[in-house]
């Protein structure tokens, strides 16, 4: 579990450093998962603000991660 966590730590960090492409294709690789998040905050959640807001975080870190993890395999 714990080498988990510092893989996905690295990643993060490795993703940051990528370029624009790189996080435009992670990004539309997570974008349905993370949409799937927000409609399902938005069922629970009575403030449509927050389903956004969750929304908007949940999309930067998947999108920085996935764009870290596909360096990572390349």
């Amino acid at each position: 579990m714990i080498k988990a966590i510092e893989r996905a730590e690295g990643d993060m960090l490795l993703g940051a450093r990528q370029g624009n492409e790189d996080l435009a294709i992670a990004a539309l690789v997570v974008a349905p998962f993370t949409l799937a998040l927000g409609v399902f905050v938005s069922w629970f959640w009575a403030p449509n603000y927050m389903a956004v807001l969750v929304f908007i975080v949940a999309q930067i870190v998947a999108t920085v991660w996935n764009a870290g993890w596909r360096a990572r395999d390349e």
